[in-house]
């Protein structure tokens, strides 16, 4: 998956580049756009608005609402692009004086430990395998806009990631960066039988996904959470924000890419709450409920994937531009020692009103 481009002046970007773009979007799921420098933040915000004219925009106090307890610090003059970073975003260009987002360390979220040492000496983890979006009462982005400003530069200059689930599998990455693996290469993966039940099945997501999952750990491997009770009740979470049970949200395991038509195996493991697994068009789905037994099914399949000969990491340079769509990547942040320098990254995703299309319809169960 990925494609560079090379030469494009995005200060400048007309409604025949945006076509390209979007195009290029769907057919190679990852672009780096090279040399963006001089790239206004306010045409950032607009060339995303541009890729997806049905992008549902909401104000701040929604916002943090549906990210809580993640923080949410806006760009100056982009739109609703905000800060992924650690350390003083004081950059005279393309900062917000004053913002320190300190160490914002991820270590809190591991299920296998990683001592302070270890960490300072470049041994990392993943964070978790997900796909940017809301998975509740707002869906899934049609792509995501990320641009870095700023990388880690007084450290070393590579970490290595640590499988740490038993598999004694590692890989080297530069620090500061994004990783990235292919859904559609997922499906691929799987058996005539498993692509015949993936396409007929479909799951439900989790009430305030990110506030449910606040005092969860996350396998070793970053592939969903692992199952401690630590989620928090139901019925507390259907109390915040006037919340609405049909604010949840129910997605096909394919997502059927619109312009290319391939399939892919998207599923945000650590947010589905449970699974409806049937094989066909008649039969009556089976309903996993219980956490472990999603969490046990959904490893089967996805962990195939997790292996490092199938994940980019990256970009290498600062300011090339990344735009990545949402059907058929998951993604995941890589933490590194506060003490390696400051991290400065511009970011933006919306919701999209059209939501993901299976290769066949999910039926109205509740007419049985």
């Amino acid at each position: 998956f990925g494609a560079v481009i090379t030469g494009l002046d995005l200060n400048n970007f007309t409604e025949e580049i945006v076509a390209q773009l979007e195009k290029a979007i769907w057919e190679h799921k990852l672009l780096i756009i090279k040399g963006q420098h001089d790239l206004k933040p306010k045409r950032s915000w607009e060339l995303l608005r541009a890729l997806d004219p049905e992008m549902i925009i909401e104000d701040d106090d929604t916002l943090i609402n549906l990210f809580h307890p993640h923080q949410w610090f806006r760009v100056p003059d982009a739109g609703l692009f905000y800060f992924i970073g650690k350390g003083p975003q004081d950059d005279p260009r393309y900062g917000k004086p004053g913002l320190d987002m300190g160490d914002a360390s991820l270590s809190h979220y591991y299920s296998v430990p990683l001592s302070d040492e270890d960490f300072e000496a470049g041994r990392t983890r993943f964070h978790v395998w997900y796909m940017n979006g809301f998975y509740w009462r707002h869906g899934i982005s049609k792509c995501t806009i990320l641009r870095p400003i700023k990388f880690p530069t007084e450290g070393l200059d590579k970490q290595t990631v640590e499988w740490a689930d038993g598999s004694g599998m590692t890989m080297e990455v530069q620090p500061g960066r994004q990783a990235f693996l292919d859904v559609e290469q997922l499906y691929d993966m799987l058996s005539d039988e498993e692509k015949r039940m993936a396409d007929h099945s479909w799951a439900d997501y989790n009430y305030w996904p990110f506030e449910n999952l606040k005092d969860c750990h996350y396998a070793p491997n970053g592939l969903g959470v692992v199952t401690e009770g630590r989620e928090q009740p139901e019925e507390e979470l259907l109390k915040l924000g006037g919340a609405s049970k049909d604010w949840q949200k129910r997605y096909p395991l394919v997502w059927v890419n619109p312009v290319t038509g391939k399939k892919s195996f998207q599923c945000m493991h650590h947010l589905v709450r449970r699974l409806y697994i049937r094989n066909g068009p008649d039969e009556t789905p089976k309903i996993i409920d219980d956490l472990g037994e999603v969490r046990k099914f959904l490893d089967k399949i996805q962990s195939r994937i997790i292996k490092p000969e199938h994940i980019w990491v990256g970009p290498e340079e600062e300011h090339d531009l990344v735009i990545f769509g949402s059907y058929g990547l998951l993604h995941s942040n890589i933490d590194y020692p506060a003490s390696w320098g400051k991290k400065s990254v511009h970011q933006a995703f919306m919701a999209t009103s059209k939501p993901p299309a299976g290769p066949v319809p999910i039926p109205d169960i509740s007419k049985e």
